[in-house]
C-alpha cells in the first residue's frame, strides 16, 4: 500500500484529500480543501464505537462491514471521479488506521491508484499546530488599527489586490468582532480547529509564495468563538502597526451600507444583539435602539453604538501602541497608497540589508 507523509502530500500539484471520518468529525475540522466521502454515518460510528468499547474488535468489525458494504459501489464512483480530475488522491481517517486502510485497499483492488495519508488526520494537526507555533520564523505581521467602521476590512482586501498577503481573521471566525459580531455570517461560526486550519492554508501558500509580511486586523485575543494562541497574539503585539483613521459621518455611512447590503432581513439578529447590551447601556438606551430597529433607522443606531458602545469599548486597546504612521480611510485609495509605499520601501531596506 502507498503512503504519504502530510509535508510531502501539501506539496504535490494535483492532489486531492479524501476525508472518510464521519461528517461530524469533518464538520468539526478536516485538512483544507478535502472532501467528504465518510464510510460510516455519524450514527453508526457511535454504534462501531460502543461494540468495540463493550464486546470488543471483532464485533466492531463485523458490524463495521455490514454497515459499509451496500456503500461500496457509491465509494469507489466517487474516488474513480476525483482520480480522472486530480492525478493523486489522499485518502485519511483519524489515524491512518482501519477506515483509511480498508479504502485504500479496496478501491486499489478495483484497478484505481490512491494513497493513504500517513497518520492521517491526526499528524496533519499536529503539522497545523507546530506551523502556527512557529510563523515568527517565517513572518512579520502588519497590523491595522482603528474604530468600528473605518473600513480596514476593505483597506486588507485592497491590498491583497496589490500583491501583499494579508488574514482575515475576523472572516476564518465567521464573526466581525464584539457582540454584534455574528450579524454578517451566515453560516455557523468555526470551530476552533477549523479556524486553525484556515489560517494554516494561508500561511503556507504565502510563504510558498515568497511572502515574509502579513496584514491584518487588529483584534482581542478572542473572536467569536475562537482564539488566538498566545504566540499568535504575541507576533500581533509585536509587530509593526498602522492607525487608520475616519470621519465619523464616513463610519457611520460604512457601517450602514454593510448591514443593509449583507443583513436586510436579519432585524431579529440585530434586536437580539442590543438586548445584549443592557449591562453596558442601560435599559432605556436599549428600548431607544429597538425602537429604532422597527422603524430601520440604522443610521441612528450605528452612530449611537460608535460613540457610546464601540469607540469607548477600543479607546485603551487603541492608545498602547506605537504607530508607524497614520492614514485616512475617508481618501481610501490615497490611505492604501500610504500603505503600499510603507511596504515596499520596506522590501527594497529589507534587500538592502
Amino acid at each position: 500500500m502507498e503512503s504519504i507523509s502530510i509535508s510531502q502530500a501539501l506539496e504535490l500539484k494535483s492532489r486531492i484529500f479524501v476525508d472518510v471520518r464521519s461528517p461530524q468529525e469533518f464538520e468539526t475540522d478536516h485538512i483544507y480543501g478535502a472532501v467528504n466521502i465518510p464510510i460510516l454515518d455519524n450514527e453508526e460510528r457511535v454504534i462501531i464505537g460502543t461494540l468495540y468499547k463493550n464486546k470488543g474488535k471483532e464485533h466492531a468489525v463485523e458490524t463495521g462491514l455490514e454497515f459499509v458494504a451496500p456503500k461500496l459501489k457509491e465509494i469507489f464512483t466517487q474516488i474513480k471521479g476525483l482520480s480522472e480530475e486530480y492525478e493523486d488522491v489522499i485518502i485519511y481517517c483519524f489515524r491512518g488506521g482501519m477506515r483509511s486502510s480498508s479504502v485504500v485497499d479496496f478501491v486499489n483492488s478495483c484497478g484505481l491508484r490512491t494513497i493513504k495519508l500517513e497518520g492521517g488526520y491526526k499528524n496533519y494537526r499536529n503539522h497545523v499546530i507546530t506551523t502556527l507555533e512557529n510563523l515568527r520564523d517565517d513572518f512579520t505581521f502588519a497590523v491595522l488599527h482603528g474604530h468600528t467602521g473605518i473600513g480596514k476590512t476593505e483597506m486588507l482586501k485592497e491590498l491583497e489586490k496589490r500583491g501583499m498577503a494579508i488574514i482575515d481573521l475576523e472572516y476564518y471566525a465567521r464573526n466581525s468582532g464584539s457582540v454584534f459580531g455574528g450579524i454578517y455570517y451566515t453560516s455557523e461560526p468555526a470551530t476552533q480547529k477549523y479556524f486553525e486550519t484556515q489560517i494554516f492554508d494561508y500561511v503556507r501558500r504565502a510563504k510558498n509564495q515568497g511572502h515574509k509580511y502579513l496584514f491584518m486586523e487588529s483584534e482581542s485575543k478572542k473572536i467569536g468563538r475562537c482564539f488566538l494562541s498566545s504566540s499568535f497574539w504575541d507576533m500581533m503585539q509585536n509587530g509593526y502597526h498602522i492607525l487608520v483613521e475616519s470621519s465619523i459621518e464616513s463610519r457611520v455611512e460604512r457601517c450602514v451600507k454593510d448591514y443593509t447590503l449583507k443583513c436586510w432581513d436579519n432585524d431579529d439578529l440585530l434586536r437580539s444583539s442590543i438586548l445584549k447590551l443592557k449591562d453596558s447601556l442601560g435599559n432605556a438606551n436599549v428600548t431607544e435602539l429597538l425602537e429604532r430597529t422597527d422603524v430601520k433607522d440604522y443610521y441612528y443606531i450605528a452612530k449611537f453604538l460608535m460613540e457610546n458602545y464601540y469607540d469607548r469599548l477600543y479607546l485603551h486597546s487603541q492608545d498602547k501602541y506605537e504607530y508607524e504612521f497614520t492614514v485616512n480611510s475617508d481618501e481610501f485609495m490615497d490611505a492604501c497608497d500610504k500603505v503600499e509605499d510603507w511596504y515596499r520601501e520596506l522590501l527594497k531596506k529589507e534587500e538592502l540589508d
